[in-house]
């Protein structure tokens, strides 16, 4: 037990520097910038705040993963009536919620709704969805799983899905998947958040609604 208190007293000092640099410090945060700083032979102190030429190279194999993602994603759905990750993520969430108003099915896509109303439209005419009138109000029209959209998403845009999942994962333990998502799941809550704020701003005025400073090249 002794023989870990240096440890245990340099684990705290660094939470103590991550969090006065960091005013909105969570465990999970603070975990993966901690195992960054271990992992890089290069560091001989550890860092206070994330590096500009981080976020790029988080940002540059971010979309790398989505364009694996959306190759994978083709192999996948090529022997069904879909396209697309978008039109299963649409044909799930509409599986999950029943009969939501396409304004929702768009909301929940992050999609304009023209984009999202013109793929509904397609999957009406592979009559995987059916459209109605909502009974409480006229102005709108929800969707909801035809007979034929209920077989493909329960025997095999789910299977698919999974299979999908599990490949994209790759051999991530389980421990490292845990951690990831906790992370991922703060990230999209701030953008959801950072995308109510900004509303319709353009991109100069969008940039002024994140926290901190984030210089000329952040």
């Amino acid at each position: 037990m002794t023989d870990r208190l240096p440890e245990g007293l340099a684990l705290l000092q660094a939470w103590d520097s991550y969090s006065q640099e960091n005013p909105d410090a969570t465990l999970a945060g603070f975990g993966a910038w901690l195992q960054h700083t271990q992992s890089s032979p290069k560091e001989t102190t550890v860092p206070t705040s994330l590096s500009s030429s981080l976020d790029e190279d988080l940002f540059s194999l971010w979309g790398r993963l989505m364009r694996f993602t959306e190759r994978w994603a083709k192999r996948a759905f090529e022997e069904t009536p879909i396209r697309t990750l978008e039109e299963h993520g649409i044909l799930m969430y509409i599986a999950q919620h029943g009969s939501p108003t396409k304004s929702e099915v768009a909301q929940h896509s992050l999609m304009e709704q023209t984009t999202c109303f013109e793929i509904l439209k397609r999957l009406q005419r592979q009559e995987l969805l059916s459209e109605f009138k909502d009974p409480n109000d006229r102005r709108s029209r929800r969707v909801e799983l035809t007979e034929a959209g209920r077989y493909l998403v329960k025997d095999e845009l789910q299977m698919r899905g999974k299979q999908l999942a599990s490949l994209m994962a790759g051999p991530m333990p389980t421990n490292a998947k845990l951690q990831l998502v906790g992370q991922l799941q703060e990230l999209a809550q701030f953008q959801a958040n950072l995308l109510q704020r900004s509303g319709d701003q353009p991109w100069p005025l969008v940039t002024k609604h994140i926290p901190g400073d984030i210089g000329p090249n952040g």
